[in-house]
């Protein structure tokens, strides 16, 4: 269906001849149309120029009214506001759009569809990162969960490219061989390695969608918890610049940047306890597996992902709460 609207409307541009398309059995003819048709264009609009919607007015029979506005296009102008007033509603909306863009909508082939999640860092299937946020600033090669695989690391480090995005890629696109691969290599190498925490059916190819919401670092809470963290960095580091360079336009933004200004104290102090709660997790996973089995250790690995949602979703929810007032 893309291709062919592409072809027809686009490339041959047929929807102006009347008769030349013909759609559940009937042909087309805007000339037909005695409605009232209103017409706009955007004059910086790169997807469709002024001039072109312009031109379709004379194909329209009926009353028309054609305006012609500055700016980009009323579709970007509307997700452009939507980002800024509600950069949460706008995140849930982008994955949506790309949960049909990749989940069949369009014919997408596996290694496409894997290299673009990478590029996103988020896995359409699971509806989360492939990379947690607690370690998105950090070097590619230390990008590696609690259950990657030793083989990802050792990959990950010789080529500075995260583990577990090289794990992702793997199991994407080589399924059960590429996963057994893995795992092989990590017989391989994981003499004297301890064992990682037992699997959760959240894990599992097959039916971890269906359990997605099993404790992970990487959920709902923790991802806007990083978001607002970024914003609140922005904002100081925005005013610190504007206090060297032109105090005057310092004194100016104060008051739209004053919220964030008040709450980095609890932001950092927040993403510092998030960062220990993570190298717990680390350390436990490396753990021997003389002083914890498996199932302790997914346990105290599944306790620890808890305390840092709800780490998490204290400082959002308060943050909430004081738009509220």
């Amino acid at each position: 269906m893309y291709c062919w609207y592409l072809r027809h409307t686009y490339l041959q541009n047929e929807l102006k001849v009347p008769g030349a398309l013909t759609v559940c059995g009937e042909k087309v003819d805007l000339g037909k149309i005695k409605a009232p048709v209103f017409v706009y264009g955007s004059r910086e609009d790169h997807i469709v120029p002024w001039a072109a919607a312009y031109g379709s007015v004379p194909l329209f029979k009926g009353k028309r009214v054609a305006v012609i506005g500055g700016g980009n296009s009323g579709v970007e102008a509307a997700i452009d506001r939507a980002k800024g007033e509600n950069p949460r509603a706008y995140k849930e909306w982008r994955q949506e759009v790309l949960d049909m863009l990749v989940d069949g909508v369009l014919p997408v082939p596996t290694a496409v569809k894997t290299a673009f999640e990478l590029s996103l860092n988020r896995s359409t299937f699971f509806r989360k990162p492939i990379v947690s946020r607690a370690l998105e600033g950090v070097e590619p090669r230390y990008q590696a969960n609690p259950s990657t695989s030793q083989l990802a690391r050792k990959a990950g480090d010789l080529l500075n490219v995260s583990p577990a995005k090289i794990e992702y890629g793997v199991g994407a696109i080589g399924g059960t061989l590429g996963r057994e691969a893995l795992r092989a290599g990590d017989t391989f190498l994981g003499t004297g390695k301890a064992s990682g925490p037992s699997p959760r059916l959240g894990d599992l190819p097959l039916v971890g969608r269906a359990f997605a919401r099993t404790p992970d670092m990487s959920n709902d809470s923790t991802e806007t918890f990083y978001d607002e963290l970024g914003e609140v960095r922005k904002a100081v580091s925005t005013m610190k610049l504007l206090r060297k360079q032109d105090p005057e336009e310092a004194r100016r933004r104060t008051p739209e940047y004053r919220r964030a200004l008040l709450a980095e104290r609890v932001y950092e102090a927040t993403a510092e306890r998030l960062s220990n709660l993570r190298k717990e997790i680390e350390r436990t996973n490396k753990a021997p597996d003389s002083r914890f089995s498996r199932e302790e250790k997914r346990r105290r690995v599944d306790a620890l992902a808890v305390r840092m949602t709800e780490l998490a979703r204290r400082v959002v929810d308060r943050r909430m709460l004081e738009e509220k007032r």
